[in-house]
């Protein structure tokens, strides 16, 4: 994702929404209480927050601009995973972001060192 522009304004809202509603943030799932999906890690509110369409706790639909090496059919439909959607939304390759056992100041940590590069 080198030709990625880093998504500032997305990584800032998920971390604002991360941090305002802790009890809808488990950095460990990427997703419950499906259909409804309340609570999820950061990859799956960076999704939410971008507009994907779940189909599950842990895919998305496919759209334009999915890298097709990533798509595959689950239940019927076109998806990708929520990782590499996110991965997609915020213009990152960091997949330490998205780290299980990431506390939110480890989140807030690498937020602020992305924006400091994307800002440069």
């Amino acid at each position: 994702m080198n030709n990625t522009k880093i998504n500032v304004p997305l990584l800032r809202k998920t971390l604002e929404f991360v941090s305002e509603h802790p009890e809808e943030w488990n950095q460990r799932t990427w997703g419950y209480n499906f259909p409804c999906g309340t609570v999820g890690c950061f990859a799956h509110h960076a999704c939410r927050l971008s507009g994907a369409e779940f189909v599950d706790a842990q895919h998305v639909l496919a759209a334009p601009g999915d890298p097709r090496d990533r798509i595959f059919v689950h239940l019927g439909k076109r998806v990708v995973h929520v990782s590499d959607r996110a991965r997609r939304a915020l213009g990152v390759e960091n997949a330490n972001l998205f780290g299980g056992a990431n506390t939110l100041g480890d989140l807030r940590e690498m937020v602020r060192v992305l924006i400091a590069r994307a800002e440069g």
